[in-house]
């Protein structure tokens, strides 16, 4: 008779396979098939199949003084213990328990970092102390633990070093040598970096609990900031020039060296000639800065009046200051005798043996200084002619008196025939060869006979004296 309806059972290894209806098995479930007779009579089979594990584990917990039995083992002890289970299919597996034995009381250490949580049973703490918590098993072995908990905070770690340093210098910064590591923000990995620039750096530490912080430290650099003015000085020679430092900027207050001088408070340097100084600068933190600085000299201003000269007595020359530069006023000393004093180029016509000298100034107020001697040659030139032809002929038709250049005036003019009348007389202080000066050989409209006449002339110089000369005119018709 066939069954409507059936089961089966059947167990393999982790890891076969089972057939059944055609469909290849290998996980632990229960699979069903139909069977169908020849007389309709179709039946429904139910398998159930198991799938041993060839390897598991087991946890357990006893109290202190219990035991617990383990593959006919008696165990007392917290620890891991293994058994071998073996099947009539011949698959074995391996059994691995952990058993926890719970302590009836007793004390525990932890540390944690600054503000980080230790839970404690139902405790969260986040600052050392001693606690106690009672820890409750659902075997009834309830346990009193004693916690000592220590906090390591480090938030507070110093960086030390030069936080103030000079252009060019460099610092080193340092942190306490504690921990386990250290990270520079400059990529050191010691306790210590050295640094050559302004700016922040952090290094961060790590300690052997592995806590962590973060400090940072500014490294200051102040720059020597500053104008600096020359003044010249104005004339070759002069002790007038200056060096001034303005709108100072940096570590002040600065003070000053010139030339390896003491320092000075004061900013300017002042009545220097023409040269090159080296100047130091020095902070209020002490750092220097060093310059080289230049006074140019300007070009020496040069006259030249040309060489001496030798004039006859009353004769003129023009004399002409000449420079190498651009100026802007002369004085002649001494003056008598020129036609200006405070010109280029005077007209000169020196009353006796004068030395002129000029000097010339130009927009700065530069002077210099020329001198040229000129010497007269004292022959008094007065020349009176012996003998007239009063004929209208245009040769000496005249008696006059004729003078050099050394003459100014002709202050009298006489002359008489051989009893003493005076039959000529020229009007007094008459300029050389004025038309005054001559005597036509007549008297009181007459022409007068051919004879020897005497004259006599008062003369003035261009250097005020005076002298008379006298003589004697033939008069020819």
């Amino acid at each position: 008779m066939y069954q409507l309806s059936g089961t089966e059972t059947a167990t393999i290894c982790r890891g076969q396979s089972y057939v059944f209806d055609n469909a290849v098995l290998y996980d632990a479930g229960v699979y069903q098939k139909t069977l169908t007779t020849p007389d309709g009579c179709d039946s429904v089979v139910t398998l159930t199949l198991d799938v041993y594990q060839l390897s598991g584990t087991e946890t357990a917990t006893i109290c202190r003084g219990q035991s617990y039995v383990f593959d006919n083992a008696v165990l007392y002890d917290a620890g891991v213990y293994q058994k071998t289970l073996t099947t009539p299919d011949g698959c074995d597996s391996v059994v691995t328990l952990t058993l926890d034995v719970y302590q009836l009381s007793g004390t525990a250490t932890a540390a944690i970092c600054a503000g980080d949580e230790y839970v404690f049973g139902l405790k969260h703490l986040y600052s050392a102390g001693v606690y106690e918590e009672t820890f409750f098993t659902a075997d009834g072995c309830d346990s009193l633990v004693t916690l000592t908990l220590t906090v390591e905070d480090i938030n507070d770690f110093q960086l030390t070093g030069d936080t103030v340093i000079c252009p060019g210098d460099s610092a080193v910064l340092r942190t306490v040598d504690l921990f386990a590591s250290y990270k520079w923000s400059t990529g050191v990995t010691t306790p210590t970096t050295k640094v050559g620039k302004a700016g922040w750096y952090a290094v961060t530490v790590t300690s052997a609990l592995g806590c962590t912080d973060i400090n940072s430290i500014y490294v200051a650099q102040p720059q020597i900031l500053m104008d600096i003015q020359l003044t010249d000085p104005l004339c070759f020679g002069d002790r007038n020039g200056r060096i001034d430092f303005t709108q100072l900027q940096g570590a002040t207050p600065f003070r000053f060296s010139l030339n390896g001088s003491p320092f000075q408070s004061d900013s300017s340097f002042t009545n220097l000639p023409s040269d090159t100084y080296d100047i130091r600068v020095r902070d209020s933190i002490g750092c220097l800065s060093a310059l080289t600085l230049q006074l140019q000299a300007p070009p020496l201003l040069t006259v030249d009046v040309g060489p001496d000269l030798t004039l006859d007595f009353g004769d003129s020359t023009q004399l002409t200051a000449t420079t190498n530069l651009p100026v802007v006023a002369w004085q002649w000393e001494p003056p008598e005798g020129l036609s200006c004093s405070d010109c280029p180029s005077p007209l000169a016509i020196p009353p006796a043996n004068t030395s002129y000298a000029v000097t010339v100034t130009d927009a700065n107020g530069c002077t210099a200084e020329a001198e040229v001697a000129i010497r007269l040659v004292t022959e008094r030139r007065v020349y009176v002619p012996n003998a007239f032809s009063p004929n209208l002929d245009g040769v000496n038709d005249y008696f006059t008196v004729f003078t050099g250049p050394g003459v100014a005036l002709i202050r009298q003019l006489g002359v008489y025939d051989r009893w003493g009348t005076h039959v000529f007389s020229a009007p007094e202080n008459q300029l050389p060869d004025a038309g005054s000066l001559r005597w036509d050989g007549t008297y009181r409209g007459k022409a007068l006979q051919p004879g020897v006449f005497v004259w006599f002339v008062e003369v003035e110089f261009v250097d005020g004296s005076t002298e008379v000369f006298r003589g004697d005119v033939v008069l020819v018709r």
